[in-house]
């Protein structure tokens, strides 16, 4: 089967091939977002909506990157496998952003996970 890019990734794809990386602003180099309606200001991003089968996603341009997945509690059912693809395909740093959570006050910890390259969560 093959792979394609996720909405808006093309841009990235086609950036990394020819060796450029995004600049890193205050969420890292990539914004993910798990659905349309979500909002994402002056930040790269890339969308992957909701029903995505994860391993027909090519996301070979997020190599070396830090990639924050910004989601919702109602979105949190799939932000581990979201985070797993990014690391497979080699991100160097994911967030992963609870809005909804960090609104009620929870801790960074909490709402905030960061997963690194290193520690791959799922080993295959």
């Amino acid at each position: 089967m093959s792979s394609r890019l996720p909405p808006h990734g093309k841009q990235f794809a086609d950036a990394r091939a020819k060796g450029m990386t995004p600049r890193p602003k205050g969420l890292g180099h990539l914004v993910v977002l798990l659905d349309w309606r979500e909002p994402c200001a002056a930040m790269p991003y890339i969308v992957i909506p909701p029903g995505s089968d994860m391993d027909l996603i090519n996301l070979s341009f997020v190599a070396g990157l830090h990639i924050t997945v910004s989601h919702t509690d109602e979105q949190s059912s799939r932000v581990l496998a979201v985070v797993d693809a990014l690391l497979a395909a080699g991100a160097a740093r994911v967030d992963a952003a609870n809005r909804d959570a960090l609104a009620r006050g929870e801790s960074l910890d909490a709402a905030w996970p960061t997963f690194e390259k290193e520690v791959l969560r799922h080993a295959a």
